[in-house]
């Protein structure tokens, strides 16, 4: 089972390292990641984000049903 499993975990920690050195190192602006403490910073600038995403989400979950239940199984 994934969930006991240290596979997940790693390769979160992983990802979070091979995004964030080059941005570091090489000053590569365009490369961005979400991490908590940019996300504490700037809380201010993503609260249009947080409204959208819930409805996007929503949105998406309802089309989903709907094409499942139109979908002979």
């Amino acid at each position: 089972m994934a969930i006991n499993s240290t596979i997940i975990p790693a390769i979160f920690i992983t990802w979070l390292l091979v995004i964030s050195m080059p941005t570091i190192f090489a000053h590569w602006t365009w490369l961005k990641y979400v991490d908590s403490v940019t996300v504490a910073e700037s809380i201010d600038q993503i609260w249009p984000y947080i409204c959208v995403s819930p409805v996007v989400l929503a949105l998406t979950t309802l089309g989903s049903a709907l094409l499942l239940s139109r979908k002979e199984l």
